[in-house]
């Protein structure tokens, strides 16, 4: 049935949360121009800028092909990614900001020998035995919206002394306030049973003790892993420790003293956007009857067009009150063995996650009633997919019974998010008209933590297209051409955006006949002013043609 102009994007809307359909059209139509106060950019703003890896910088002296270090103008780059020893298994990462996620990072061929660069930057393997004094790589870094980097990066790599038991690195990556930040601490000599932890009463933030880490939205994992997404810019230092099943404490990197002191420079608050966006967690349990606690999440996930058959036989990891859990998918995107239960619908879906039997009373058990708690969630499938959020419940615990609760449209959202929930599209003469639902959220330490009432926007849509609307209680509706509507509900943390019909030239999206059935990117980007805060979220989508009849 043909279906045209706007009268498509009625069927549905609510459909296209558990899944949609695209037509993808294209026009040669001029560019937009002013009408009844609906503007278009002369110069379109585009979506996606200031794209850079995030790794600490090769010192000077370290690597003869940067004698003044890696800071250099152009890539690449040249990154330190720790030491490590012949013959020793590693797992590493390779880190950015900025740009549109998802970000894709891709080796040089052959890649480096014995070592494995997953697309979510996740670099692990087997360390050659006698590489040399240096394992080295080229690493590219591709975000959504097809921006480059270059990188050079450096594994000192050495045969390892009997008993050598100290920590890998010495610096962490670049965070900023609002994005995903994952990497991780490994020590040379440790076991996969040794213990990674915070030494209490270490944590400072800009000059002043904090209680955690996690309370400003970052977490170290017993497995070494750090991740989360930082609430506030700023200097965070903290002293990790390794510590082995005999008792043992790893040593710092130079080997001086047992202990080793870190720091995270989280950059102010830019473009936001996650490749996890959580709508619903909550954890129970009971302190007389340890044990059978559960941990119950739903999520949107953007696994940048991977459908549950492409991650198929990959290993699905948690991480949670510190500690991991893992399981693997099968073809359906499912896991039902054992205590870890995971269902993905995709591509770029939901995401369903149950633990159980579980002991969390010592971590929750004791949390006043009423009171909030901030808790990091990571989750990885294989080296495809890394997102991570820090969540802040709000806690019942009432005679020895507790129960944390997190829910988007009721809580207020640590960090920033901005991620696309649903994509609808119509071709049509002048090319395709768009409806996207997507989830929003302010972003604490701004001028004010709450997102505020909204009174105007500029929206990107694609590489070209660009339009300034004014808003009244976060809603406008527009004259052709360019925008239709926008909706915006800050107390629910959801917008939506609804399009005319735009040319391919502006938003990059190609005919369904020109596309060869073959899946794009939709970009979309905003600022949004409203009376507390300046909000800046740049997203992606892939999108999939069908073929009217």
């Amino acid at each position: 049935m043909k279906k045209n102009g706007l009268s498509a994007l009625a069927l549905g809307i609510m459909a296209g949360m558990i899944g949609f359909s695209f037509a993808l059209a294209t026009s040669h139509a001029d560019p937009l121009t002013e009408d009844g106060g609906a503007r278009a950019s002369t110069v379109p703003l585009g979506v996606g800028s200031g794209l850079r890896i995030s790794n600490p910088f090769i010192t000077p002296g370290q690597e003869a092909s940067f004698p003044s270090g890696g800071a250099v103008g152009t890539d690449p780059q040249g990154f330190d990614l720790g030491d490590a020893c012949f013959g020793s298994a590693l797992v590493r990462y390779i880190t950015a900001l900025d740009g549109v996620k998802p970000y894709s990072f891709t080796p040089p061929a052959p890649g480096p020998a014995g070592l494995n660069l997953g697309t979510a930057g996740r670099l692990f393997g087997m360390v050659p035995v006698a590489a040399g004094s240096s394992t080295l790589f080229n690493a590219t870094l591709t975000d959504a919206a097809g921006k480059t980097r270059v990188g050079r990066f450096r594994l000192g790599t050495f045969l390892c002394p009997i008993g050598t038991f100290r920590f890998a690195h010495n610096r962490l990556s670049d965070a900023r306030v609002g994005q995903d930040y994952i990497t991780n601490i490994e020590v040379l000599g440790g076991a996969i049973t040794t213990k990674f932890s915070v030494v209490p009463g270490s944590v400072v933030f800009n000059g002043s003790a904090v209680t955690d880490m996690e309370s400003m939205g970052i977490r170290l994992f017993e497995d070494g892993t750090i991740a989360g997404r930082p609430i506030k810019s700023g200097t965070l230092n903290f002293i990790a420790r390794a510590q082995s099943t005999t008792g043992a404490i790893a040593r710092n990197r130079t080997n001086t003293a047992p202990d080793q002191p870190l720091s995270i420079s989280i950059a102010a608050v830019d473009n936001i956007e996650s490749v996890l966006g959580t709508v619903a967690s909550t954890i129970s349990g009971s302190t007389k009857r340890p044990g059978r606690d559960i941990f119950s999440y739903n999520a949107v996930v953007n696994t940048n067009g991977l459908s549950p058959r492409d991650l198929a036989n990959l290993p699905v990891t948690l991480r949670l009150g510190g500690k991991t859990f893992s399981t693997t998918l099968d073809f359906r995107g499912q896991a039902r063995v054992g205590d870890l239960r995971v269902a993905m619908t995709g591509p770029n879906k939901s995401l369903r996650i149950s633990l159980r039997n579980q002991n969390f009373s010592t971590l929750f058990g004791t949390l006043p009633d009423q009171s909030k708690k901030v808790v990091v969630v990571e989750v990885q499938i294989g080296d495809k997919f890394l997102g991570t959020e820090p969540l802040y419940y709000s806690v019942v615990n009432r005679n020895g019974r507790y129960r944390l609760i997190y829910g988007l449209y009721r809580s207020r959202q640590i960090g920033g998010l901005f991620q696309i929930l649903s994509v609808l599209g119509d071709d049509g003469f002048g090319g395709t008209a768009f409806r996207t639902k997507f989830l929003i959220s302010q972003v604490p330490d701004s001028s004010n933590e709450f997102f505020g009432n909204p009174s105007g926007a500029t929206i990107n849509i694609g590489p070209g297209f660009s339009q300034s609307v004014p808003l009244f209680r976060g809603r406008g509706f527009f004259p052709p051409p360019g925008i239709a509507a926008v909706q915006l509900q800050p107390s629910r943390r959801i917008g939506q955006i609804q399009t005319y019909h735009l040319p391919s030239s502006q938003t990059g999206v190609a005919q369904s006949k020109d596309s060869g059935g073959n899946p794009q990117t939709l970009l979309l980007g905003m600022q949004v002013t409203t009376d507390t805060l300046l909000f800046k979220g740049a997203a992606s989508q892939k999108i999939f043609p069908f073929f009217q009849h």
